[in-house]
Protein backbone atom coordinates (compact mmCIF):
# COMPACT_ATOMS: atom_id res chain seq x y z
CA UNK A 1 0.00 0.00 0.00
CA UNK A 2 1.49 3.56 -0.54
CA UNK A 3 1.17 6.17 2.06
CA UNK A 4 0.17 9.59 1.37
CA UNK A 5 0.00 12.46 3.21
CA UNK A 6 -1.52 16.04 2.46
CA UNK A 7 -0.86 18.94 5.27
CA UNK A 8 -0.72 22.77 5.39
CA UNK A 9 1.49 24.24 7.18
CA UNK A 10 1.40 28.78 7.77
CA UNK A 11 4.40 31.31 7.20
CA UNK A 12 5.18 34.41 8.62
CA UNK A 13 6.35 35.76 4.95
CA UNK A 14 6.29 35.22 1.50
CA UNK A 15 10.41 34.27 2.08
CA UNK A 16 9.49 32.42 4.89
CA UNK A 17 7.31 29.75 2.73
CA UNK A 18 10.01 29.98 -0.50
CA UNK A 19 13.21 29.25 2.14
CA UNK A 20 14.48 25.77 1.36
CA UNK A 21 13.36 22.93 4.39
CA UNK A 22 16.07 22.47 7.07
CA UNK A 23 16.22 18.89 8.67
CA UNK A 24 14.95 19.03 11.60
CA UNK A 25 12.53 22.02 11.43
CA UNK A 26 9.06 21.66 11.18
CA UNK A 27 6.41 23.62 11.42
CA UNK A 28 3.18 22.34 12.38
CA UNK A 29 0.32 21.56 10.21
CA UNK A 30 -2.58 24.02 10.73
CA UNK A 31 -4.61 21.94 8.10
CA UNK A 32 -4.66 18.17 7.48
CA UNK A 33 -6.24 16.42 4.68
CA UNK A 34 -6.98 13.16 3.39
CA UNK A 35 -4.27 12.64 0.49
CA UNK A 36 -6.38 9.41 -0.54
CA UNK A 37 -9.60 11.68 -1.64
CA UNK A 38 -8.68 15.10 -2.02
CA UNK A 39 -9.77 14.95 -5.24
CA UNK A 40 -6.83 16.88 -6.73
CA UNK A 41 -2.95 16.32 -6.19
CA UNK A 42 -0.83 19.36 -5.24
CA UNK A 43 1.63 18.84 -7.77
CA UNK A 44 -1.15 18.95 -10.47
CA UNK A 45 -2.56 22.26 -8.88
CA UNK A 46 1.23 23.90 -8.67
CA UNK A 47 2.08 23.06 -12.24
CA UNK A 48 -1.38 24.38 -13.80
CA UNK A 49 -0.53 27.40 -11.60
CA UNK A 50 2.80 27.79 -12.31
CA UNK A 51 3.56 27.09 -8.74
CA UNK A 52 7.56 26.62 -7.66
CA UNK A 53 7.60 22.81 -6.32
CA UNK A 54 10.35 22.31 -4.22
CA UNK A 55 11.55 18.74 -3.80
CA UNK A 56 12.56 17.42 -0.18
CA UNK A 57 13.53 14.02 -1.53
CA UNK A 58 12.15 12.22 -4.05
CA UNK A 59 8.72 11.03 -2.56
CA UNK A 60 8.43 14.64 -0.42
CA UNK A 61 7.68 17.73 -1.91
CA UNK A 62 6.70 21.88 -0.76
CA UNK A 63 4.65 24.48 -2.40
CA UNK A 64 4.60 27.70 -1.39
CA UNK A 65 1.31 29.82 -2.16
CA UNK A 66 -0.52 32.67 -0.87
CA UNK A 67 -3.98 32.53 0.86
CA UNK A 68 -5.99 33.50 -2.54
CA UNK A 69 -4.42 30.70 -4.22
CA UNK A 70 -4.52 27.92 -1.26
CA UNK A 71 -8.41 28.63 -1.03
CA UNK A 72 -8.74 28.17 -4.48
CA UNK A 73 -6.83 25.04 -3.93
CA UNK A 74 -9.22 23.74 -1.02
CA UNK A 75 -12.11 24.64 -2.85
CA UNK A 76 -11.05 21.97 -5.30
CA UNK A 77 -12.49 19.87 -2.35
CA UNK A 78 -16.27 18.96 -1.44
CA UNK A 79 -17.46 22.48 -0.40
CA UNK A 80 -20.48 20.39 0.72
CA UNK A 81 -18.49 19.43 3.42
CA UNK A 82 -18.08 21.40 6.18
CA UNK A 83 -14.53 20.73 6.62
CA UNK A 84 -13.61 22.05 3.94
CA UNK A 85 -15.41 25.11 4.17
CA UNK A 86 -13.88 25.83 7.75
CA UNK A 87 -10.41 25.38 6.12
CA UNK A 88 -11.10 27.91 3.69
CA UNK A 89 -12.33 30.37 6.68
CA UNK A 90 -9.41 30.14 8.48
CA UNK A 91 -7.21 31.44 5.61
CA UNK A 92 -6.06 34.85 5.14
CA UNK A 93 -5.80 36.41 1.89
CA UNK A 94 -2.68 37.81 2.07
CA UNK A 95 -0.96 35.14 4.27
CA UNK A 96 1.80 32.84 3.24
CA UNK A 97 1.25 28.68 3.23
CA UNK A 98 3.34 25.80 1.96
CA UNK A 99 1.19 22.14 0.71
CA UNK A 100 3.12 19.11 2.21
CA UNK A 101 2.36 16.35 0.01
CA UNK A 102 4.08 13.23 0.35
CA UNK A 103 4.01 9.54 -1.27
CA UNK A 104 6.20 6.58 -0.56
Amino acid sequence: MTYRSLSIESHASCESAHAPYVLGVNLPAIISLNAYTFPKRATQFAKEKGLDIFYVDNAWLRIAIDGLLLKEFLAHGSLTEPSYAEYIAKIGDDCWYVIREEEF
